[in-house]
């Protein structure tokens, strides 16, 4: 089966989580404690420009940084690649919908809560 995940009409889609970065390794998620077949993936960017800025203005507003380990989306954590998370967000969630992210920040675990917008 084709992945379809990747491809860029998904950009304009809301709602969209506003954030993104590269999946970690088996070995970075063994060494912070996760299970290495988890997906957890490192944020490396927050969309702050652009048509689009409000998004990641929105998830920084809920708490999230550069450099976070994001380990669940919705209660959601078995995203097959970083492009399986941001079309799952896209065709799944709703604009206005609560969900909570949970994440690691210098190791250390913690939950927000954010609303997603258009």
């Amino acid at each position: 089966v084709a992945d379809y995940a990747w491809r860029p009409y998904k950009w304009n889609l809301a709602p969209a989580p506003g954030f993104g970065g590269p999946p970690l390794s088996a070995a970075r998620k063994k060494r912070l404690g996760l299970d290495p077949k988890r997906f957890a993936f490192r944020v490396q960017y927050l969309v702050t420009w652009g048509p689009n800025a409000a998004r990641g203005r929105n998830v920084a507003r809920a708490g999230l940084r550069i450099g976070d380990i994001v380990t669940s989306y919705a209660g959601k954590s078995d995203f097959t690649s970083i492009d399986d998370f941001h079309a799952w967000v896209r065709l799944e969630c709703k604009v206005g919908q609560d969900v909570e992210v949970a994440y690691l920040r210098k190791g250390e675990p913690a939950t927000l809560r954010l609303k997603l917008i258009d």
